[in-house]
C-alpha cells in the first residue's frame, strides 16, 4: 500500500500546469506514465477520442502547433461512460482550456485534471482519479501497517 502511495505521487507530480503548445509537449522525450510533464492546453475539441463511438469520453484536441489525444478518466467507468454519453457532445468545436498531466505510451496524450469552456458555456469539469487512487492505496496501507501491528501484538503475547 505505501509502495502504490508513493508511486501514485510520484505519476500525478506538479501542481502548477504552465501553459504550454502541444509542439512544446511534444519536444519533451523523457516522458512516460509514471513521469508526466504537468501543463494547460488551449485549443478547439475537434473530435472524440474513437470516432463514430457515441459513448466515447476522450478528445482529440487542437491548437496552432498541432494535434493531441486527450483522456478523460474518471474513477469509475460508468461515470466515464455517462459523461461520454450526455456530455462529451457539447464540447465538440468548442475553444477549451485543459489542465491536466502529459503521458507517453504509444501514443501521447494529455490526461485530464481539470477541462473547461473559455466562452464558460459549460460547467468547469475535473477529473477525480487521482484522488480516488490515493484514498484506496491509503487505506490498503493503513490497513497493511495495522494488520501488521495486531498480528505483532498477538503473537508477542502468545
Amino acid at each position: 500500500g505505501v509502495g502504490l502511495v508513493i508511486r501514485t505521487l510520484l505519476a500525478y507530480r506538479g501542481s502548477i500546469f504552465p501553459h504550454l503548445s502541444v509542439a512544446a509537449l511534444l519536444a519533451h522525450v523523457k516522458v512516460s506514465p509514471v513521469r508526466p510533464v504537468p501543463a494547460t492546453l488551449t485549443g478547439t475539441i475537434i473530435g472524440k477520442g474513437q470516432p463514430g463511438l457515441v459513448f466515447s469520453e476522450d478528445f482529440v484536441l487542437r491548437d496552432d502547433t498541432g494535434i493531441i489525444f486527450v483522456d478523460y478518466n474518471q474513477p469509475l467507468a460508468i461515470w466515464n461512460f455517462l459523461f461520454g454519453l450526455l456530455r462529451a457532445g457539447r464540447y465538440q468545436g468548442k475553444q477549451v482550456r485543459i489542465q491536466g498531466w502529459f503521458r507517453r505510451k504509444p501514443v501521447p496524450y494529455l490526461e485530464v485534471y481539470k477541462l473547461e469552456t473559455i466562452d464558460g458555456s459549460e460547467t468547469p469539469r475535473k477529473c477525480y482519479a487521482y484522488h480516488a487512487a490515493l484514498l484506496f492505496q491509503s487505506l490498503l496501507a493503513i490497513i497493511g501497517i495495522g494488520g501488521a501491528v495486531v498480528t505483532t501484538v498477538v503473537l508477542r503475547s502468545w
